[in-house]
């Protein structure tokens, strides 16, 4: 049932607990994460997307005061 579709931003790094970033999986983020709260839920695989998001403005934004 598409009424029921919803959609997450999920970031490809994350903190251990040592502070140091690591990869993760979808599927580690949506058992972790989703599963335990529905765990009727699942991951239908024709209807994923895989992309990713590239802040430029923080990466590339010089800040000129103005006179």
């Amino acid at each position: 049932d598409s009424k029921l579709r919803d959609y997450e931003n999920i970031p490809f790094l994350q903190k251990n607990k040592d502070g140091k970033l690591i990869p993760q999986t979808i599927e580690e983020y949506f058992e972790r994460e989703v599963k335990p709260h529905l765990p009727e839920a699942w991951i239908d695989k024709s209807k994923t997307k895989v992309g990713y998001e590239i802040n430029f403005t923080k990466y590339f934004y010089e800040f000129k005061l103005l006179a």
